[in-house]
């Protein structure tokens, strides 16, 4: 008997249909609950738009209750959907009641729309490449096959955040804003906690220093008052009891007048600023592994106790804050377990062992004291002044990605700034897929979307140019001096363009070549149009790099080419008169002077004092008006003695348009200076000054030091040249 039915069940199991098809004889509809979230009624949009464009085949949206024909799709919070499992609110189910039913549901409405992007993807095929309608890929298919297969899936990162002037996280169905931040949204990108610089809004000083001036912080002896509401440069003072009273209660009025967030920041203030205090000092624990004032102890014991104060009245709220500058490393208690800190660090710095070295220690360090981590990372593309050429590490990225999800890390954040242009290709795309899932064949999803993005003829080239870049970026890169004197910095230097001094002339020209061989070898329009995108993103790099290129050779060149040098100034300090301006950051306490004594051929000189600097740039400036097209030789001798070993001493120059502010981009600066040889060295620096987007009109003559908190630092003979050079 047993064997007979077992029989019967081997011959009517294929007849019995394992997938669902659609196609364009198909009647789908599309249903959604009585009544709909707006992300309901926008995810069902979505869905029919892209049905129709790939298989075209009849869809309609109705609501429950109406009647329904056809294969439907059930969109959310349905009767359809029996939730009997527990599902984060980005996870997303998609399933099948029956075989003619399926059913789309999250655990919010971000997750409900997530699931029908999935659906988009996995079953019909379409890829949102880059921002835009040329960005979208959308095939054209007979039919659509679906596997009657249960689908679940929840993010491995909780919340996956990019920032940029265009990449908005206001949710698409409240508004959609601009292609950038539709983009992000279809890439499945929802910042769920909030953890940025926020203590000066939790005390505003334009409240607190007319009722409580000992709210804000002692420095040198004084007390320091802030100008307006949105300076940084300053922290409360921690060991200040009724600062804890205050937070507590601002922040309960905070949620009681905002009942839906989830979150609040703690995030210290930027440019730090702490507090001297004869009672902040005592728990000061020397310095941290950056060289600043270690005030973990101090903030993170001030921390735990406000959050425990609000979670008394609001249990379920999370608060985020920023591991970073002098509370980047944990304190030696747990935190407690609402708390989520974001240690802020560039992983790119990971192509270096011993960056990446440090890197995991410090995350694993801070997993023994803290429930759940953010990371907070930098991966600069090109906003004005940032990076010019394409930046992307995609191994890279998916190992360290791997590493931080299995080391408790769960919340991550990258400034990101992508171009207008999106010259980075795949690499945003790349990062919101491992944050959503780092275990992703990262090999595989790059080809896909090399294919989807030009065809299969042209997909090889579009992989080896983005191949070159990573190569550059991964290998080459690291043996640049701008590498190495900045690795040690929290982010890298992305506005001194010395980063492309490792760059050659023939590495442009094998990427235009493969870019022209990429447009050729097109088969669609579409594709064509893609490929002549991203051409024009590389004559926007060209264009832009040109004048900075131009520098790197003159640089090499000039000593060669010099014809005549027209003394434009000299200082060499014999008197007082000669003086630099100073500047140094508002929390920053150096000092600076004339010396009579100290001077490289007679007495007399200027000096920087870096104690109380908290390790900031100190800079003499001066501003000389400039021609585009001269070039001009910079240079002076300088003595130092007890500086700290990573003191940076060296020449710089930044360019100023009209209005004497910063061209972003443009700045040079010296080879460094060796530090704490007693006796005086010299230094100098070639420059031009080029055609650029922006004129320059001034040039920015800076003497710098900056990573030191002690020591002394000479400067004399400083000169200024115009050159005339050989043809």
């Amino acid at each position: 008997m047993n064997f007979i039915y077992f029989f019967f069940l081997l011959c009517i199991l294929p007849l019995y249909p394992q997938n669902i098809v659609l196609d364009k004889n198909s009647r789908c509809e599309i249903v959604i609950p009585e009544k709909p979230s707006k992300a309901e009624e926008y995810a069902s949009n979505i869905l029919s738009k892209y049905l129709k464009l790939t298989v075209n085949c009849e869809i309609s949206i109705k609501k429950e209750g109406e009647k329904v024909e056809g294969i439907a799709i059930y969109i959310g919070k349905t009767k359809k959907v029996d939730v009997k499992e527990k599902i984060d609110e980005d996870g997303f189910i998609i399933d099948f009641p029956d075989k003619k039913s399926i059913v789309i549901y999250g655990g919010s409405d971000w997750g409900t729309t997530f699931g029908v992007y999935d659906f988009c993807e996995r079953y019909i095929g379409i890829r949102w490449l880059f921002p835009g309608e040329i960005g979208e890929y959308i095939p054209k298919k007979e039919k659509i096959i679906i596997p009657l297969k249960k689908i679940k899936e929840e993010p491995y990162f909780i919340s996956r955040l990019l920032s940029g002037r265009e990449l908005f996280w206001i949710p698409v169905w409240e508004k959609e804003i601009n292609d950038a931040q539709i983009w992000c949204n279809r890439l499945r990108m929802h910042g769920r906690i909030n953890f940025h610089h926020n203590l000066l809004r939790l005390f505003p000083p334009s409240k607190y220093s007319k009722t409580n001036p000992d709210f804000f912080p002692i420095r040198i002896g004084e007390r320091y008052l802030p100008p307006n509401d949105n300076a940084h440069g300053w922290q409360p003072c921690f060991s200040n009891e009724e600062t804890i009273k205050e937070a507590i209660k601002n922040i309960c009025e905070y949620f009681n007048l905002k009942p839906f967030e989830n979150s609040y920041s703690l995030g210290v203030n930027d440019s730090s600023g702490y507090c001297e205090c004869e009672k902040c000092l005592e728990k000061v624990k020397g310095e941290n592994f950056l060289g600043l004032k270690n005030y973990s102890e101090i903030y993170y014991e001030w921390c735990n106790k406000v959050v425990e104060g609000v979670l008394k009245s609001y249990p379920d709220k999370y608060f985020g804050l920023l591991a970073y500058s002098e509370v980047i490393e944990p304190p030696g208690f747990k935190l407690n377990p609402h708390i989520i800190p974001f240690i802020t660090n560039e992983r790119l710095k990971w192509i270096d062992e011993e960056e990446a070295k440090r890197d995991k220690e410090l995350t694993k360090k801070w997993k023994k004291f803290s429930k759940n981590i953010g990371w907070y990372d930098y991966i600069y593309g090109k906003p004005t002044g940032h990076y010019i050429i394409p930046r992307v590490w995609f191994s890279k990225m998916a190992e360290y990605l791997k590493f931080a999800y299995e080391n408790n890390v769960k919340y991550y954040y990258a400034e990101s700034y992508p171009d207008v242009l999106w010259r980075e290709g795949p690499k945003l795309y790349i990062t919101l897929k491992l944050l959503w899932n780092p275990y992703i064949d990262v090999e595989k999803t790059l080809d896909e979307w090399y294919k989807c993005a030009v065809g299969e003829k042209s997909a090889p080239y579009l992989k080896k140019y983005f191949e070159f870049w990573e190569e550059y970026w991964t290998k080459r890169i690291i043996n640049s001096n701008w590498f190495k004197l900045y690795k040690s910095n929290q982010y890298l230097m992305f506005t001194i363009p010395d980063y492309i001094e490792v760059l050659r002339r023939e590495d442009l020209v094998y990427c235009e070549d493969l870019l022209k061989k990429i447009i050729e070898n097109t088969e669609t329009e579409i594709e064509r149009k893609r490929a002549e995108f991203f051409y024009k993103g590389f004559e926007k790099i060209k264009e832009e790099i040109t004048p900075i290129f131009r520098w790197y050779i003159l640089k090499e060149d000039i000593k060669k080419k010099v014809k005549k040098e027209n003394l434009i100034f000299k200082n060499t300090f014999d008197t007082e008169k000669e003086k630099w301006s100073f500047w140094q950051r508002d929390y920053s306490k150096a000092t600076s002077g004339y010396d009579l004594e100290e001077g490289y051929n007679s007495k007399g000189s200027i000096f920087i004092n870096a104690e109380n600097s908290a390790k900031s740039p100190l800079c003499f400036v001066k501003i000389y008006p400039c021609e585009v097209g001269k070039i001009y030789h910079f240079s002076g001798y300088y003595k130092s003695e007890n500086l700290d070993e990573k003191c940076k001493i060296n020449l710089g120059v930044n360019y100023l348009d009209e209005d004497k502010k910063i061209i972003m981009g443009l700045s040079k600066r010296s080879s460094c200076g060796e530090i704490n040889k007693k006796e005086w060295a010299y230094l100098e620096m070639f420059f031009d000054v080029p055609q650029y987007e922006v004129q320059p009109k001034y040039l920015q003559l800076l003497l710098i030091v900056e990573g030191t908190n002690k020591g002394i630092v000479w400067f004399d003979d400083i000169s200024f040249s115009e050159i005339e050079t050989i043809e």
